[in-house]
């Protein structure tokens, strides 16, 4: 069944509107139900959760178990009854999910269409998968519990791994090649250890190699640099650097008459 408001997608949400007695509903997808939890949201100028949007669903359980209170399902760990469920819209502890597995389920699909989370993950998050032989007769929470120990489990030896390499690597010699086929040796080596790294997003990997690439070419280049000749520069002599002497100005001679002589 398509939305009834986009025709597009899948409708997985009924939306159920009474007014003045008046029941009215619509069968929406994902989208076109939370533009309409947000209009309301707008008109009653407060935020909904989530939890308030599945106790409002679980609702619909209530009348069937108001006839079977004797048989509420009760979560033997925390004491968490059905009732206490679609009232709060909470769950006390990770057993409930085993005792209220029916009513999750169900009100789950109706909520987000699937139980099962379908979105993106890291590329390098641990991946576990639960064989069900193995789960057979354990707890939700024992099987969680397996499941964590293995994802740092499988997180310790990545890094232990991560460690090791950077180790072995900085364990090379890192001084500047005496010739240029060496040092071109080096930096392609150096370049596709740099490429691996960003692949696996180890950035402070990715960042040492790019120094050290940085590094070689550097010193290459100073290596194989042509040195200038110096140029004497000629000092000058006592003799020149002294000031010369100032030759004393002629006197002139006076006549007899007071007329100076020419």
């Amino acid at each position: 069944m398509l939305c009834e408001i986009c025709h597009t997608r899948e409708a997985n949400i009924t939306y159920t509107e009474i007014i003045n007695g008046q029941k009215r509903e619509q069968h929406l997808c994902q989208v076109c139900a939370g533009e309409q939890t947000l209009a309301i949201t707008g008109k009653l100028g407060n935020e909904i959760s989530i939890g308030s949007i599945l106790s409002g669903i679980l609702q619909n359980y209530a009348k069937g178990l108001a006839a079977k209170s004797a048989n509420e399902p009760v979560c033997q760990r925390c004491g968490m009854t059905a009732s206490n469920l679609i009232k709060d819209g909470r769950l006390g502890c990770p057993e409930c999910y085993n005792a209220f597995s029916m009513i999750l389920e169900k009100n789950l699909k109706t909520v987000q269409g699937s139980v099962e989370h379908h979105g993106k993950v890291p590329a390098n998050a641990a991946r576990i998968e639960i064989n069900p032989a193995q789960s057979a007769g354990r707890t939700a929470a024992e099987v969680m519990n397996a499941a964590t120990e293995e994802i740092v489990r499988q997180n310790e030896a990545g890094r232990k791994k991560k460690n090791t390499k950077a180790k072995s690597l900085s364990e090379k010699t890192e001084k500047p090649a005496h010739t240029s086929k060496d040092a071109a040796a080096r930096i392609e080596d150096y370049k596709k250890q740099l490429n691996a790294a960003l692949a696996e997003e180890n950035y402070e990997e990715a960042a040492r190699l790019r120094d050290l690439i940085r590094a070689v070419e550097a010193a290459e280049q100073t290596e194989f640099e042509v040195p200038k000749p110096k140029t004497k520069r000629k000092t000058a002599s006592a003799k020149e650097t002294a000031p010369k002497a100032k030759k004393p100005a002629a006197k002139r001679g006076t006549s007899a008459k007071g007329g100076a002589l020419k």
